[in-house]
């Protein structure tokens, strides 16, 4: 299947530390509640990405890296090369595929490019599910999918 979109909002995907009983939340106005998660995930950017303007798209795939194949890795590069201010984000999956694709995509796209990347070590469970609301869209792979975390950010 070549093409596949998984849509969710970032308030459904993840409700630990939101401090509100069904009851409250049911009770508290939508505005409210969206203005409060916009925050929260505009927080947790500037945390992970304090050099990122706001208005960055960030992309993500949280596959282990071998995972990931030279054909969807030269899309993913021609996605930045489209896609200004934007940025990919992938885990340190393991911490030394990290060189080879920043070497990679500098042949491949140039250093520009390349500089576009942006790695993170893995987290703990929650804290993972956490961050999952910081992405604007999850790119997959096209031989091996994102199953387990997109089942962890939208439960």
């Amino acid at each position: 299947m070549p093409h596949t979109y998984f849509v969710t909002d970032h308030r459904q995907s993840y409700r630990q530390g939101e401090n509100l009983s069904v009851e409250e939340r049911a009770q508290t106005p939508a505005e409210k509640l969206w203005n409060d998660e916009i925050k929260c995930r505009a927080d947790l950017r500037r945390a992970l990405f304090p050099d990122l303007p706001s208005n960055a798209i960030i992309f993500a795939n949280f596959n282990q890296l071998y995972k990931i194949d030279p054909n969807i890795f030269a899309t993913w590069l021609c996605i930045l090369a489209r896609v200004p201010r934007s940025i990919l984000w992938l885990l340190r999956f393991p911490p030394a595929g990290e060189a080879h694709l920043i070497q990679t995509a500098k042949e491949w796209a140039g250093d520009e490019i390349a500089s576009r990347i942006r790695f993170t070590d893995v987290a703990a469970k929650d804290y993972h599910i956490y961050r999952c609301r910081v992405p604007d869209l999850f790119l997959d792979t096209s031989e091996v999918s994102l199953l387990t975390i997109s089942v962890h950010c939208t439960s």
